[in-house]
């Protein structure tokens, strides 16, 4: 069964340019976590970094050396496609409703079309496999867990519902003169949003993984050695050296 270990790192080649896109560095899920959603594809060129995304339904397959889509459009920024959804559960901290600690996540294996098929933890050596349907709610980080055998509900605060007009977009209205004419503004300026600011902490499910060979910058020297253990610094040296993905590409 595929599991989003195997995902993460994976180049990403057009069919149609003939190029590598990027590399796979998270996998977004629906906000039940019962299937996924789209594939957060990094690109690397010198200093700049750029985040884009990918919808499964465009990706040829997923069991594949590298995942092929028909053209670079496939991939979109942020801005210009619904990115919101659950963010990569891996490394959330697991508590039963009682609030046991049950353990990390540690992988997450998929089924037909990125369903979530099962959610594998550990705590102190010992893996456990959780269903998605077990999870009661959910946050950055933590993940509630029925374990009672029976079916729990928990009751959420309604939150305040409203349009939030997106940054960027002047809003103008539609003017209605004395005679009856409608006035319409004749363009609406929308400017394109900056890209999100790098926090490590979107990348902890490289924590505790294993260089398997030295990350060496533009300069020729040596930044992360093999063997190091991965953590919030060492993410934050590739990012500075410019060597995320081949972090990404060079840990077990």
């Amino acid at each position: 069964m595929l599991k989003i270990s195997a995902i993460i790192g994976k180049r990403v080649v057009s069919l149609q340019s003939a190029e590598i896109e990027g590399v796979v560095l998270d996998v977004v899920f629906d906000e039940r976590l019962s299937k996924t959603k789209m594939l957060k594809v990094l690109n690397e060129e010198g200093d700049e970094m750029s985040e884009r995304f990918v919808q499964l339904r465009f990706v040829k397959n997923l069991d594949a050396d590298a995942l092929a889509v028909m053209n670079p459009s496939s991939l979109k920024p942020f801005w210009q496609i619904d990115a919101l959804g659950a963010k990569n559960p891996i490394n959330s901290e697991c508590f039963n409703q009682d609030g046991i600690f049950l353990g990390r996540v540690r992988d997450v294996q998929l089924g037909d079309g990125g369903a979530v098929a099962m959610i594998e933890i550990e705590k102190d050596g010992e893996k456990k496999e959780l269903k998605p349907n077990m999870i009661l709610n959910r946050s950055e980080g933590v993940l509630i867990i029925n374990d009672t055998g029976k079916k729990m509900v928990i009751k959420k605060t309604p939150s305040q519902k409203g349009v939030a007009i997106p940054s960027g977009i002047v809003e103008q209205k539609v003017a209605i003169s004395d005679e009856g004419k409608i006035s319409v503004p004749q363009r609406v300026i929308v400017e394109k949003e900056p890209e999100p600011e790098f926090q490590p902490n979107h990348f902890k499910y490289l924590l505790d993984k294993l260089l398997k060979k030295d990350i060496v910058d533009s300069n020729g020297k040596v930044i992360l050695f093999e063997g190091t253990k991965v953590g919030f610094d060492e993410i934050s040296i590739a990012k500075k050296g410019g060597k995320l993905v081949h972090l990404a590409l060079n840990v077990e």
